[in-house]
């Protein structure tokens, strides 16, 4: 029997783990869209790394930073959110990642799910995530019921990239959405 998978509220203590699962998963998702070199070097100050994230993880409400872990795996995957950084009427996904191995078991399904419903409760309607567009897993957030919303271009490690934002018109409507686990994060 595998071990049950936890969504829960961030932590102090899980930030070096948060900043082991950022770079492990940007070094795996974004080979070949980002420089090998930018990649490469990601983990070479995972001190400054982990003082960010404790920084992040510390920050109040409305802001939020989520943990998805087992018990034999510790933290496995993460995301955060808060209110959107251009239109004060959305919530915006900040950030979810995932360790690839995790992928198809629903632990992306259950950190959208968890932010979701934090921004529910505060009373924000609409939600978005912006995705690098040649991410091969940003179909996860179409499955969610995300539909494309805008693109943009933004410079990421001395190259760039076009990033495609999803929009939920209403978080409940995600909250409502059945997902087939065999096809995604």
């Amino acid at each position: 029997m595998s071990d049950p998978i936890t969504v829960r509220r961030a932590r102090v203590e899980d930030a070096e783990n948060i900043a082991r699962v950022h770079v492990h998963t940007w070094q795996t998702t974004y080979r070949g869209i980002l420089p090998d070199d930018f990649l490469d070097h990601l983990g070479d100050n995972m001190e400054a790394r982990t003082q960010r994230w404790h920084a992040r993880v510390s920050e109040p409400d409305p802001k939020v930073t989520l943990v998805a872990e087992s018990d034999a795996d510790g933290v496995l995957g993460f995301a955060t959110g808060g209110p959107d950084r251009e239109e004060s009427t959305l919530a915006e996904i900040y950030a979810i990642y995932v360790t690839p191995i995790f992928h198809r078991r629903g632990v992306g399904r259950k950190l959208v799910h968890m932010l979701a419903q934090q921004f529910w409760s505060r009373g924000t309607v609409s939600m978005r995530v912006w995705v690098l567009s040649e991410n091969r897993s940003r179909s996860f957030y179409e499955r969610l019921g995300g539909r494309v919303q805008s693109v943009r271009m933004v410079e990421i490690g001395g190259t760039e990239v076009e990033e495609t934002a999803y929009v939920w018109e209403s978080i409940d409507s995600l909250l409502r959405v059945p997902y087939d686990r065999s096809k995604g994060p």
